[in-house]
């Protein structure tokens, strides 16, 4: 599930979806069978799409998520039943024609002619490159004072528990960070646009955290307490009482967790206890007819030079998507 700008209800809608219908959610486009696209990608979103369109393998099937989500994915499950569909799509991602004979096809070097060579080698020139397209890497010292190779890699924009719009450009060695900047495209406005009631600000609050405390949790490794944020959230956003979510003993049982706390870095602790802080105290404002004005909101600062890449992961997936 890919989301642009103006894509965020619609994830929610699919997210929630997928759990009604039972489908799993792939980690890596080597797992997925469908793209769900949503919202407007910007250009460098769109990009990170075709590649990780490129990943998938046959049968596959890539859908633009619009008002009616079951409907979409019904059309990507029928595209993956369409047999002759898939193989046009299989035949022309290898080059290979099925109807050819292959008693037509050259079986030795004898009988390629040069001409036939010269024009592979502008295609195997490019295929063979450095992996996955990354900057060839550099030389420096690391934290015992070795040399060891830096390689330039891209964080985001499309990764499993990843905040919308966020990319962080690394440099790396081993798998700690040395360089990171921070930037963000296609920014969606959803969280904080068409607001006219304290209320709405509130539950709309309330939704974002959950959104965030799920992807957190999915990536500590805490699958059930991650399941049961994101099963609040669905409800919140479908405009779930107060009453009727049981908020307070989620945040209890992820306020009480021992072992999180242990693995969670010290600013990611004190961002999720906020969170879950004013999680609770959204609730209670869900009823407010009053006008909304909107506030300012701090941007926390994000520091991940000198951590661990797992460490950094979840610094990044505390933060709001």
């Amino acid at each position: 599930v890919v989301c642009g700008a103006y894509g965020t209800p619609y994830r929610l809608r699919v997210e929630a979806e997928l759990r009604r219908r039972g489908w799993l959610e792939a980690r890596s486009p080597a797992e997925a069978s469908v793209l769900a696209v949503c919202g407007r990608p910007g250009a460098e979103l769109a990009a990170a799409i075709e590649v990780v369109w490129a990943d998938m393998a046959v049968p596959r099937a890539r859908v633009e998520v619009g008002e009616s989500v079951s409907d979409d994915l019904d059309r990507a499950v029928a595209l993956l039943s369409d047999g002759p569909a898939q193989r046009r799509d299989a035949a022309e991602r290898a080059g290979w024609d099925p109807s050819a004979d292959l008693h037509d096809m050259p079986m030795d070097h004898g009988e390629m002619d040069h001409g036939d060579m010269g024009d592979m080698g502008g295609h195997m020139h490019h295929h063979m490159g450095n992996p996955g397209g990354l900057a060839m890497a550099d030389r420096g010292e690391d934290r015992d004072g070795l040399k060891l190779d830096q390689l330039h890699i891209p964080l985001g924009p499309i990764l499993v528990d990843w905040p919308t719009g966020l990319v962080v450009d690394t440099v790396m060695q081993g798998d700690v960070i040395q360089e990171a900047t921070v930037r963000t495209h296609d920014p969606d406005p959803y969280w904080t646009s068409d607001l006219t009631t304290r209320g709405e600000a509130a539950r709309r609050r309330a939704v974002r955290h959950l959104d965030a405390l799920h992807r957190l949790l999915n990536l500590a490794g805490w699958p059930a307490a991650a399941r049961q944020a994101a099963d609040l959230r669905d409800r919140a956003f479908d405009g779930a009482r107060p009453q009727d979510l049981d908020v307070a003993r989620f945040a209890n049982r992820v306020r009480r967790s021992r072992i999180l706390r242990w693995m969670l870095p010290a600013e990611v602790r004190d961002r999720t206890r906020g969170r879950l802080d004013d999680l609770e105290a959204a609730l209670t404002e869900f009823d407010d007819p009053s006008p909304y004005e909107a506030e300012p909101r701090e941007v926390p600062a994000v520091h991940l030079e000198g951590r661990e890449l797992a460490e950094a992961r979840l610094i990044v997936a505390s933060l709001d998507g």
